[in-house]
């Protein structure tokens, strides 16, 4: 049982650090900017920011990480301000960069159960087979059934045995492939040539 003078604080929503409420980002930034408000309130005030990791356009649009940069190099502010200051921009910066590398590797790709790889396998040995006559056929088979898994929500649904036959069928037509191969050659991605191939 907890003592008599401890209590318990319920958490909101708001105190989430992903969440970052616009408007009261703007008035830490009106606050901070100016010159009348104490040295100890600003310091309040970016501590309560380091706690918060607002999206990286908000960053921007509010001018919450040029006002941050600029307290943290202020030679006319205290201590106590820069220091915090410096801190909530190296937080911010280093989310910034874990966002970038995120966005640069791209979407995970899970690894499945045995008895769902070989049902997958199996299902891009039949896309292979519909290429086999194709000299290059490039990794487009195993592109392809990925993107069909991830547009029947990584489920081997009614959906996917459909999709997989439908193009299975279609990609045995030479014409068909050589319009694929041509469209990969002119950029089309591998989701807009399912999307075609797969039309009723």
């Amino acid at each position: 049982m907890p003592g008599q003078g401890s209590r318990l604080k319920q958490s909101s929503l708001f105190d989430l650090s992903g969440v970052v409420v616009v408007e009261q980002l703007q008035r830490d930034v009106l606050r901070l900017r100016d010159e009348s408000v104490q040295d100890d309130e600003k310091v309040c005030i970016l501590r309560r920011l380091a706690g918060k990791r607002p999206a990286t356009q908000v960053i921007i649009d509010t001018g919450a990480g040029r006002t941050v940069r600029r307290l943290s190099r202020d030679r006319q502010s205290s201590r106590a301000v820069t220091r915090e200051a410096d801190r909530v921009l190296r937080l911010w910066m280093a989310e910034v960069d874990r966002r970038e590398e995120r966005a640069m590797r791209g979407p995970m790709e899970v690894r499945c159960d045995l008895e769902t790889e070989a049902k997958r396998e199996a299902a891009r040995c039949r896309l292979r087979e519909a290429f086999k006559e194709e000299e290059d056929s490039s990794s487009l088979p195993e592109r392809i059934e990925k993107e069909v898994f991830d547009r029947c929500g990584h489920l081997l649904s009614v959906r996917y045995k459909w999709y997989i036959a439908k193009l299975e069928a279609k990609l045995k037509e030479r014409e068909t492939r050589r319009r694929l191969k041509d469209r990969e050659d002119d950029g089309l991605t591998v989701r807009k040539l399912v999307a075609n191939l797969t039309k009723k």
